[in-house]
């Protein structure tokens, strides 16, 4: 239910920041492919309940570039974009993300989308290392995070849309 979700949020964010129709339905169609590289990072790794070691770190970092590079080359404009994902949604707003420390709006458009989404997602869903967080506590430390992590305008206008949010979630339960 990840998937879905996360390109749901994508959409929303894309929609509401401007976006045409077209696009928005473009990202929230190559969003699917976000983590594609972790097909390669191994799942003792992955699933692994407690903390990762700074090696296991290092490891789990490396799959943006993998599944950029599963994605480059093609001509299919879906793909060209899952491909910019891919790369750019582990970037952070302040130049601390992974794998190029892009600041700003030198993270392209795309990967600042799709690392909110999937940030929210993964605040807001359980896993094998942690709980659920709330919607609520999870849509605030987006906007405690926002200009540091996520660009602050698209923050703001996702938090502004909590209702759609919890219907997708809803309507995506796991």
């Amino acid at each position: 239910m990840h998937i879905h979700r996360v390109s749901e949020y994508s959409g929303l964010i894309a929609q509401n920041i401007g976006l045409v129709k077209n696009e928005v339905e473009l990202i929230k169609s190559a969003m699917p492919l976000h983590d594609i590289g972790k097909i390669a990072i191994p799942d003792h790794i992955l699933l692994k309940p407690g903390s990762l070691t700074p090696e296991e770190r290092n490891i789990v970092e490396q799959h943006p570039l993998i599944g950029a590079k599963m994605l480059e080359g093609s001509s299919s404009l879906i793909l060209k974009v899952s491909e910019i994902i891919a790369m750019y949604h582990h970037e952070k707003y302040d130049g601390s993300g992974y794998p190029f420390r892009l600041k700003g709006n030198s993270i392209p458009l795309y990967g600042r989308i799709a690392a909110i989404a999937d940030v929210f997602d993964a605040i807001s869903s359980k896993r094998v290392y942690k709980s659920a967080v709330s919607i609520q506590e999870s849509l605030s430390f987006l906007q405690r995070a926002a200009g540091k992590i996520f660009d602050p305008r698209m923050i703001s206008t996702f938090i502004k849309q909590e209702s759609e949010i919890k219907k997708i979630r809803a309507l995506y339960r796991d």
